[in-house]
């Protein structure tokens, strides 16, 4: 259930808002409630960055609408927002930097903008003040799942986004040139569904390590959402640059082929 602050409270005197259920229909009944804005203007300018082989970063920045998003302020700001006796309050503008330097963080970050990988990084800021009335502030009651107070074991797989069929084939092949051991090793770390974790350990790559860094720079159909070495023994993290080939790459370009 969600309502209005507005709708769901009264001023107790010319500082602060007090939440009265009683005086709300249908209101939540617990004492876990959370608050949030829903801005009717605005937007959160986004910086996405890229580290590429060369060791330079390159990026863009595009705008994301903040109208009818919900968004979270931290505790000392809601203070100085409760301060104000006459609403609207204004959210000064920002320089674009780190998401913790946000007075207004919404909540689309943690959905769209997390890094993907070791070499992909953001950074936002409110390019325009942002103007916040009684009626862009919402209640409701905070929804606590039993299995997110449980601290999820082992590493997140590697995410694969094709089909299981070339998944498995990646492995049979690599198995019978004898870059790993068995194909069930590597499979072990590998899974279709983005909420699968394991605890095996790191894979043993059989031949040369340029050889492993073609093969994970080039497949198109995966995403790894650990530090590289949790599923490779040996293996340092990205960029790859300056390595020089010790053996060819035929065998594992025709893997790729039968598998991209």
């Amino acid at each position: 259930m969600e309502l209005k602050l507005e709708d769901y409270a009264r001023r107790i005197d010319r500082f602060y808002y007090e939440i009265m259920r009683e005086y709300a229909d249908d209101a939540p009944t617990t004492k876990d409630l959370e608050i949030f804005i829903r801005p009717s203007s605005g937007y959160l300018d986004v910086w996405r960055f890229v580290l590429q082989d060369n060791g330079i970063k390159s990026g863009f920045d595009f705008k994301h609408s903040l109208k009818g998003e919900d968004c979270f302020v931290s505790r000392d700001v809601w203070n100085n927002l409760a301060k104000n006796p006459d609403p609207p309050w204004l959210f000064p503008k920002t320089s674009i930097d780190a998401v913790d330097r946000l007075h207004l963080v919404p909540s689309f970050i943690d959905l769209n903008y997390l890094p993907k990988n070791e070499w992909e990084s953001y950074k936002f800021g409110m390019l325009e003040s942002v103007k916040i009335y009684l009626s862009n502030i919402w209640v409701r009651e905070k929804k606590i799942e039993s299995s997110s107070l449980i601290k999820p074991k082992g590493n997140r797989c590697i995410l694969w986004k094709d089909d299981a069929e070339k998944l498995s084939l990646l492995a049979k092949l690599l198995s019978e040139y004898n870059f790993i051991d068995k194909a069930s090793i590597w499979l072990e770390h590998f899974n279709t569904d983005p909420l699968e974790r394991t605890d095996a350990l790191p894979i043993k790559w059989g031949k040369n390590k340029y050889e492993l860094y073609y093969l994970l720079r080039n497949l198109n159909n995966l995403e790894i959402r650990e530090s590289y070495s949790n599923h490779f023994e040996g293996i340092k993290e990205p960029p790859w640059s300056g390595n020089k080939p010790t053996e060819k790459l035929d065998t594992i370009k025709a893997i790729l082929k039968q598998v991209n």
